[in-house]
């Protein structure tokens, strides 16, 4: 069997990537560091609502009882239930690193 002209040119730019590396890495670790770590999930949708969970609590907001969020765009959709999380669960926060898990690339910078 052999190898396409695709293949060959992956593996030729391995190749040459490996002759210069310095064996430095530029890429972050996977490996989560010592202190112990919460997560806070949260999502919206553009036409439900908006919900997050932590520690086995829990909200959902509905955009028919918050109206005028119902024209938002989805980046303020998505910020609205770490904003409230943070508001309602930050007592419980107090010496504990807890993460915010989003699936909207603009609120993850936002908030990085």
């Amino acid at each position: 069997m052999r190898l396409n002209l695709k293949a060959r040119a992956d593996i030729e730019w391995w190749y040459q990537f490996g002759l210069g590396w310095n064996g430095t890495a530029f890429m972050r670790t996977l490996v989560e560091p010592a202190t112990p770590q919460e997560v806070m999930l949260s999502d919206a949708s553009g036409g439900w609502g908006c919900g997050a969970t932590w520690n086995g609590r829990w909200f959902q907001l509905d955009w028919n009882v918050a109206s005028a969020a119902r024209e938002w765009s989805i980046m303020p959709k998505e910020l609205l239930p770490i904003v409230v999380a943070a508001a309602v669960w930050c007592k419980s926060w107090r010496r504990k690193v807890v993460k915010a898990r989003c699936d909207n690339m603009a609120v993850v910078t936002t908030i990085k």
